[in-house]
């Protein structure tokens, strides 16, 4: 044991070599830096717009003359700006724009995180003990990838939370919905259907490594599977897992867009203003009728529309960016 303990010494002092050298080369990489930058502004934006321009109308703006505002307009009552609008309820459409982003980015990186953990659990089994249990494992994975992902979404998402749905047929579009109750079952949903392809890299990578020199040698000093797992087989396989995570929150991304568009994921309830980049896309999709000119400052309602999906395109540009940068300084092997 106290040789296994010297060699995992060796192997936290390479790791902090590795990783000035893995900055170094992620710096030279245009792309990477873009997407960097690119996220960076938008998470900061995220943070601090809705801050320093807060929306006064956390409900409904009462002055019908402030409704779907024109860009800098300005209210008399209270001398606030709205810099890029309101939409049709007469709230601030920068802040809406910028305080959706947190709902949408938190909803994409909870799931990465829970499917690398659950990915990397189920393919270093499989692929350690082979035999019947990588067999049974393998199998139900590939159940899980031959489903449809939408249609598998929608009805997971019904199953899950039912009585919303009864609610806002007796309700109708104002129901007060419980953030935290859609919150936890989109994340649920994302991490039961987005684990597979991680597992089955992590099974390939371990399945290459389980006979590995250093893999025998650690059972021969006698360390346990657990150890072998977690402290030999994981920091392998971290790179390509983390690449495919990144990848992921940009895919999640556009399905939480895409769910709460059709209703079935955060809806604008008003009471409070409950907005990602989804639903905020599907509450001004009837305005894009007005757009029949390319100025934003001759009517503004067409354009409520091209403001979140800007943010979407934006967000999930970078992360792509980054993804590929870090494919290509941390995985010259080409698994990813």
């Amino acid at each position: 044991m106290i040789k296994v303990e010297v060699l995992d010494r060796k192997l936290d002092e390479g790791s902090q070599s590795q990783s000035r050298l893995i900055w170094n080369s992620f710096r030279r990489h245009r792309l990477g830096m873009v997407g960097l930058v690119m996220l960076s502004l938008v998470v900061m934006g995220i943070i601090f717009v809705p801050i320093f321009f807060p929306d006064p109308y956390r409900r409904v703006n009462p002055d019908n003359s402030m409704w779907v505002a024109p860009i800098g307009t300005v209210d008399p009552a209270n001398g606030h700006v709205f810099w890029l609008g309101s939409d049709k309820y007469g709230r601030d459409n920068l802040s809406l724009v910028f305080e959706a982003g947190r709902l949408s980015l938190i909803v994409a990186f909870v799931p990465a995180v829970i499917i690398l953990v659950v990915g990397f659990l189920v393919g270093a089994i499989a692929g350690y003990y082979g035999g019947l249990i990588d067999s049974m494992l393998m199998r139900v994975t590939d159940f899980m990838l031959a489903l449809p992902l939408l249609p598998a979404y929608l009805i997971a998402i019904r199953i899950i939370r039912p009585q919303q749905f009864v609610e806002r047929i007796s309700s109708g579009p104002f129901l007060q919905d419980n953030i935290v109750a859609v919150l936890l079952t989109l994340i649920a949903v994302f991490s039961l259907f987005g684990w597979m392809s991680i597992s089955r890299l992590v099974r390939g990578l371990v399945l290459s490594m389980r006979s590995h020199a250093y893999i025998e040698a650690a059972r021969a000093l006698g360390a346990s599977t657990s150890r072998i797992i977690f402290r030999h087989l994981l920091p392998n396989t971290l790179t390509p897992m983390l690449i495919a995570g990144i990848f992921a929150v940009g895919d999640f991304i556009i399905f939480e867009a895409v769910l709460s568009y059709f209703g079935m994921g955060f809806r604008d309830t008003l009471n409070p203003p409950v907005v990602s980049w989804g639903n905020m896309l599907a509450l001004n999709q009837d305005l894009t009728w007005f757009l029949t000119t390319l100025n934003p400052f001759a009517d503004i309602r067409g354009f409520l529309v091209i403001f979140p999906s800007i943010m979407l395109f934006v967000t999930v540009l970078s992360i792509n960016f980054i993804g590929r940068a870090l494919r290509d300084v941390l995985d010259p092997r080409g698994y990813v």
